[in-house]
C-alpha cells in the first residue's frame, strides 16, 4: 500500500504514541511500587510482582503475537493490543485488590507484547527502504524520551495525585493511538501463513511450568517437565512448516550473541531502574519526585548518545561500539554499587549518567546486529526476538530485585550494593565474550583477505 506523505505522518504518529505507551507503563509503575504498597498496607516483595508479572506476560506473550500478525494483519494484532491495554488500564485505576491488579498487569503486558511486535513490522511498511533508517531513529528517539519522562511524570503524580492516576492515563492515550491507527495504519499479513497452534501451546505451557518452579522452588518436578516440554517444542519448531521461532535464525553467531548481550544488559538496566528507586525513597529518604529527578540523567544519556552510537555502527564495526558501550555500563553499575547512603544529588546523577552513557553506546549498534544478521524471511521474527530479549531480560532483573530484598514482607532492600555487583559481573563476561568473538572475527578477516587471489 503506497502511503501519501499526510498519511505516512499520521500512521507515523499512531506508531510512536503505541511506542510511548508501552514504555511509560514500565517507567512510570516501577517509582510507584513503594506507595503503591504503602496504599494497600503491603510489603515491597508482593507489589513487585505488578511489574514481575507484566514484564513476564510480555516476554511469553511476543512472539506468538507476532506469529498471530502473520495470518491475520499486523495492524489488527496492533489494535487489539490497544483496546486491549486501554481497558486493561482501566481496571488497575479502579482495583484495590493485588491478585486482581497482578492479573490486570499480567493481562496488560500481553497488550503491550501485541503492540510491540507489531510495531515494526508496520513501521517497515509505511516507509519506503530510504526513508527506514532514520524513522527507526526517530522511534528510538522517542523510546528515550518516554525512559525520561516516565519518571518524571510518575513522580509528578505521586506528589499531587493518587497513584491510580498513573494508570489512568494509559486509556486516553491508547484509545488515541487507536483511532489514528485505524485511520491510517496500512494492513500487513502473509496470506500463505499459517499459525502453529501446538507450537504456542507448547511455547506458552514450558514457560509456564518455568514460572511455576520460579514460585514454588521445592518442586523439582517443574524443571523436568519444563526440559520435556521445551525439547518437544525445539523438535516440533524444526518440523512445522510455519514455525513460531524459526530455528535458523541461530545459526548465527553474531545473532546469537547479540541477543543474549542484549538480556544480559536489560537484566542490568532494570536491576537498576527498580531497585534504584527504592534505594533512594527507603534508604536515603528522598521524596518519589526527587528520586525521579536524581534518575533523569541515565534515560537523558541515552537518548542523546543512542542516534551517534547508530551512525558510528554504520560507519564503523557494530560490535566494537556495543562492547565499548558494556564496558562504559558495567562500570557506571560499579559506581552505583559504592552510593553512600548519604550519598549528595551530584553524587547519584554522575553515575547514573556513566549508565546512560554506556547503555545508549550499547543500544543501537546491538539491535543493528540482531536485525542485520538475520535472514530476510525471517526479520518479523527477528524483531520479534529484540522485542522479546528486552523483556527476558527486564524480567530477569525484577526477579533478582525480588530474591534481593531481605525481608520481603516489609520490602527493605538494604543489599543495594550487592544486587548491583551481581548486574555488574554479568556485564563483564557479556563484554569478555563479545570482545573475544570481536577478536576471533577481526583475525579471520585479516587471514581471509592476506589469502585472498589478489594478494597472492
Amino acid at each position: 500500500m503506497s502511503l501519501n506523505r499526510t498519511q505516512r505522518h499520521w500512521a507515523f504518529s499512531a506508531l510512536i504514541l503505541a511506542t510511548v505507551i508501552a514504555v511509560l507503563d514500565i517507567s512510570a509503575i516501577n517509582l510507584a511500587l513503594p506507595t503503591i504498597a504503602d496504599d494497600l498496607g503491603l510489603g515491597i516483595g508482593n507489589v513487585l510482582w505488578l511489574s514481575k508479572a507484566n514484564l513476564l506476560a510480555r516476554s511469553i506473550a511476543i512472539l506468538p503475537c507476532a506469529a498471530i500478525g502473520d495470518v491475520v494483519g499486523h495492524r489488527r494484532i496492533f489494535s487489539a493490543g490497544l483496546l486491549t491495554f486501554a481497558l486493561t488500564a482501566t481496571g488497575c485505576a479502579l482495583s484495590s485488590d493485588l491478585e486482581l491488579l497482578i492479573t490486570l498487569r499480567a493481562l496488560q503486558g500481553c497488550a503491550s507484547a501485541a503492540i510491540m511486535c507489531s510495531s515494526l513490522v508496520l513501521l517497515r511498511e509505511i516507509f519506503p527502504a530510504n526513508m527506514l533508517g532514520a524513522a527507526l531513529g526517530v522511534n528510538a528517539l522517542f523510546v528515550a524520551v518516554a525512559t525520561t519522562a516516565g519518571p518524571i511524570v510518575s513522580g509528578l503524580i505521586l506528589t499531587f495525585l493518587s497513584w491510580r492516576w498513573l494508570f489512568a492515563l494509559g486509556p486516553l492515550l491508547a484509545l488515541t493511538a487507536l483511532s489514528l491507527g485505524l485511520a491510517h495504519l496500512p494492513e500487513k499479513r502473509s496470506p500463505e501463513s499459517r499459525f502453529d497452534w501446538l507450537g504456542a501451546l507448547l511455547f506458552i505451557s514450558t514457560a509456564g511450568v518455568l514460572l511455576i518452579g520460579y514460585l514454588l522452588p521445592e518442586s523439582p518436578w517443574s524443571v523436568i517437565l519444563a526440559l520435556v516440554l521445551g525439547g518437544a517444542f525445539l523438535r516440533h519448531q524444526q518440523q512445522t512448516r510455519w514455525p513460531i521461532l524459526p530455528l535458523s535464525l541461530f545459526r548465527s553467531l553474531r545473532f546469537d550473541y547479540a541477543l543474549m548481550a542484549s538480556i544480559i544488559a536489560f537484566i542490568g538496566q532494570n536491576c537498576a531502574f527498580i531497585a534504584l528507586p527504592l534505594a533512594l525513597q527507603q534508604e536515603m529518604k528522598f521524596s518519589p519526585l526527587a528520586a525521579a529527578g536524581l534518575f533523569i540523567a541515565w534515560p537523558l544519556m541515552t537518548a542523546v548518545i543512542g542516534p551517534w552510537a547508530g551512525k558510528w555502527a554504520d560507519n564503523g564495526t557494530p560490535r566494537a561500539v556495543a562492547c565499548a558501550g558494556i564496558a562504559i555500563f558495567a562500570l557506571g553499575l560499579a559506581a552505583l554499587a559504592t552510593l553512600p547512603t548519604n550519598a549528595q544529588a551530584v553524587d547519584i546523577m554522575w553515575r547514573t549518567a556513566i549508565c546512560g552513557v554506556g547503555f545508549g553506546l550499547f543500544q543501537s549498534p546491538n539491535n543493528r546486529e540482531i536485525l542485520t544478521n538475520a535472514a530476510a524471511q525471517h526479520s518479523a521474527r527477528a524483531a520479534a526476538l529484540l522485542s522479546a530479549a528486552r523483556l527476558i531480560g527486564q524480567a530477569l532483573g525484577a526477579i533478582m530485585v525480588g530474591i534481593a530484598l531481605s525481608q520481603p514482607q516489609t520490602g527493605r532492600l538494604t543489599d543495594f550494593p550487592g544486587l548491583l555487583r551481581y548486574a555488574c559481573a554479568l556485564q563483564i563476561v557479556s563484554f569478555t565474550l563479545g570482545a573475544l568473538i570481536w577478536i576471533a572475527r577481526s583475525k579471520k578477516n585479516r587471514v581471509s583477505t592476506s589469502t585472498s587471489p589478489e594478494n597472492l
